[in-house]
């Protein structure tokens, strides 16, 4: 190789590479989404790398509610080094941690395709660069690298590929079987990983020149030489069906959930030519009936690209398409196939795939490139102008895609775009409005939410929090019954909220027992167990020191619960004592001053709607901790009833930039906003 080629090879790396980084520059301080809710902003399990050996055990610690619990012990202990290294969850050190895996996958990826395009290419790097960047680029790639619990799919494809490439680059790694442990890795990320193992397999079919005979002596010799991979993907999902469960199919048969997967398969494949259309949130339209003419398109489809897989592997030029093709179908296999989905097609399970259908059209275009070359230099240089446009356009698409996932609103108003009868989607924009005090517009959203998904619980909670605001309290109420009946998939939440209102309401004893509801559904939701622990005090209730042990046994490093306990063990000769005067608790709190006995203590000028004694006492809690989202709340509740306005929303913003997940916080800003609106109007 002259030094021109090499200046201009590296030129072409150092380029693709200013490339990814221009796309995901801003990317590093995204928030969290959907799943990442219950897997890991909510997950307490991430919070101490002392957990790890319970990840290998089973799958309880992979999320906080049921239905996610599924086993996949790397994903943990990813997140766990995470948590560690950001001292909390750090979204830039997620990111970051995220794309450097990525990286190394790019790279990894590159040194794979090598291999393959040298059948059809003297030179191999330029088709291979070309199916990196490709890949790279595309704006399916980008959601994966965006949403943080998709870390799952990418890093078990860095594994699976780091496996394959040990297994083609280091004789000693085939030789010993050290690619294996990569593989095992792979697995735990994900068990998609281990589908790596059959492509190698059809990698040894297609391109290796050791592999010699009849196809059926081939088939046989090269699957010997892989078979302890094969072994350890047994291995591997035995573990993860013994460590987790299968996910609630809701219903769906599994000859519906094949019907749709035909048609969704197509989906997938346009998805990379056409990805305007990418929806991180998913589809929820199945297929009941083999008429039905989206089944009949899905097969046709299938049938086309068994015929095209069958002609290209005849030839050794297109056998790259062939193998790509068969790549991209081979890792859909466990989500088509094996899974029966409630929600049929999920753009980001294209990841790996995506991967074979970069191969395939680099492949493609390294064809047509050769074909074409002798007809000069304007031939060659259009074929390389429309591929640098067709990376250019991905690139573009993917920075966009970065924009959706940078704040709420952007998603939502997105996946609405989209998908306009998503009841789930329709809800969440209409918290954002409630945000803004923009409440009956933010009743409409809920009403339009509840026509599409009248099942949802989470609905009729925000449904009772605006007729709450509203002061129409018997249906506030009923909307709040309503939700915690479905007993949905956020049954917590909705206790948690109906707990919350009956306690404003000052109806103790029903609260306690909805949010005794919400804990044994999610023991770790702090929310419910905060305001349990808080009504317990407030009635000087024996019963906190079990609600503190059981949120310590769920939250180990929860400060709020150890001071609550240590609070009641020091004073726990008056706990059960229901004569105590209020005189006598107010006294106590005074004479025992603590950020803990201060909340309480606001709380209690606050009931006695004593709101400037209140509001001291926030004060008095800022000065022990100045980043307490309580004391910000409660000093907002109080200016709410002292009708100034101004003061409550301050205090309510400065509360929710602490907590951004604080709903009653963001409920009783809402408040403030509407009534100074009512005003000003």
């Amino acid at each position: 190789m002259n030094s021109n080629n090499k200046l201009i090879k590296g030129g072409s790396v150092l380029v693709a590479f200013f490339i990814l980084v221009l796309i995901y520059i801003h990317h590093f301080h995204n928030g969290f989404f959907y799943d990442d809710v219950y897997c890991i902003q909510q997950n307490p399990a991430i919070h101490s790398l002392h957990n790890i050996p319970a990840f290998f055990k089973d799958s309880h610690s992979f999320a906080t509610i049921e239905a996610y619990q599924v086993y996949r012990p790397f994903f943990l202990v990813s997140y766990a080094i995470d948590y560690h290294l950001g001292n909390g969850l750090d979204p830039v050190i997620i990111h970051w941690h995220t794309f450097l895996g990525f990286i190394i996958l790019c790279l990894l990826f590159f040194l794979f395709v090598k291999k393959v395009f040298k059948s059809i290419a003297p030179d191999p790097f330029y088709p291979s660069l070309l199916a990196v960047c490709l890949f790279a680029f595309h704006p399916t790639t980008a959601d994966v690298i965006n949403y943080m619990y998709a870390r799952c799919d990418s890093f078990a494809a860095l594994y699976g590929m780091l496996a394959i490439v040990l297994y083609l680059y280091v004789p000693i790694a085939k030789k010993y079987y050290l690619y294996l442990i990569p593989l095992f890795v792979a697995c735990l990320f994900k068990i998609n990983g281990g589908f790596f193992v059959p492509m190698l397999w059809v990698y040894l079919l297609f391109f290796d020149e050791d592999v010699t005979g009849t196809f059926a002596q081939k088939l046989k010799n090269s699957f010997i030489r892989i078979l302890p991979a094969f072994v350890v993907i047994i291995l591997a999902f035995a573990l993860t069906m013994m460590g987790g469960k299968l996910s609630d199919t809701n219903g769906v048969s599994r000859t519906t959930s094949l019907m749709t997967q035909v048609h969704v398969i197509q989906n997938y494949f346009m998805l990379f030519f056409f990805p305007e259309n990418i929806n991180p949130n998913g589809w929820r339209n199945f297929i009941e009936s083999p008429t039905d003419y989206h089944f009949i398109i899905g097969i046709c489809f299938l049938a086309l690209m068994g015929v095209v897989i069958y002609f290209t592997s005849l030839y050794k030029s297109t056998k790259p398409i062939a193998f790509g093709l068969l790549w991209f179908l081979v890792f859909l296999v466990p989500t088509s196939v094996f899974l029966i989905l409630t929600v049929p097609q999920v753009d980001y399970y294209v990841f790996d795939s995506m991967m074979g259908i970069s191969i395939a059209v680099a492949g493609l275009i390294t064809i047509f490139y050769n074909r074409i070359k002798e007809y000069g230099v304007l031939a060659k240089g259009s074929t390389v102008v429309v591929s640098l446009l067709v990376l250019v356009t991905f690139a573009y698409g993917s920075r966009q895609r970065i924009e959706v996932w940078s704040s709420n609103k952007a998603m939502w108003a997105d996946v609405l775009k989209k998908d306009p009868t998503n009841g789930r989607i329709l809800m969440n924009y209409g918290t954002l409005l409630m945000g803004d005090g923009k409440i009956d517009e933010a009743e409409q959203y809920f009403e339009k939410a509840k026509q599409y998904w009248p099942d949802y619980d989470l609905i009729y909670v925000n449904m009772g929090i605006i007729k709450n605001l509203k002061g129409d309290t018997i249906n506030a109420e009923n909307d709040f019954k309503q939700a915690v009946a479905l007993n949905g998939w956020d049954y917590y939440m909705a206790s948690y909220y109906y707990g919350s209102y009956l306690q404003n309401r000052r109806r103790d004893a029903e609260a306690i027992v909805q949010l005794n509801n919400a804990l044994r559904k999610n023991p770790s939701y702090t929310d419910a167990g905060y305001l349990l622990m808080n009504i317990y005090w407030n009635n000087h209730d024996r019963a906190i020191a079990a609600t503190c042990r059981q949120m310590l046994s769920a939250v180990p490093d929860d400060s709020i619960a150890k001071k609550y306990l240590a609070a009641y063990v020091k004073d726990s000769i008056s706990f059960g004592n229901q004569a105590l005067k209020q005189g006598d608790l107010e006294q106590f709190y005074i004479n025992n001053p603590s950020e803990a006995n201060y909340i309480n203590l606001s709380l209690l000028y606050f009931n006695k709607r004593e709101f400037e004694k209140a509001i001291d006492a926030c004060n008095e809690i800022l000065s022990i901790n100045p980043k307490s989202a309580i004391a910000y709340n409660n000093m907002c509740a109080a200016y709410n009833n002292l009708q100034q306005w101004t003061k409550a929303i301050e205090a309510g913003k400065r509360a929710l930039e602490l907590q951004p997940d604080f709903e009653l916080a963001r409920n009783n800003l809402n408040f403030a906003l509407t009534q100074l609106n009512k005003t000003l109007h």
